[in-house]
């Protein structure tokens, strides 16, 4: 989900799993949406019925991230 300003849901990608997880921005221009899934093993066995569950999924939804800051060292 993503929030406008006031807090309220602005718009939601649907992903074909129950348990997304770590959702970033990459390409060239930041403008795809990676998110990785939660899959069998570790504390959170995969469901039954959700082949795609620990897999890695893509999109473009219209909006860009914001590049990593960099710092003097």
């Amino acid at each position: 989900m993503r929030y406008d300003p006031k807090g309220q849901i602005e718009r939601t990608i649907p992903i074909p799993v129950q348990k997304s997880s770590m959702p970033c921005f990459g390409g060239l221009d930041l403008d795809t949406l990676y998110v990785t899934s939660i899959g069998n093993g570790g504390t959170s066995p995969m469901a039954e019925g959700q082949p795609l569950a620990g897999g890695l999924f893509a999109c473009q939804p219209g909006i860009k991230g914001r590049p990593k800051p960099l710092f003097a060292g």
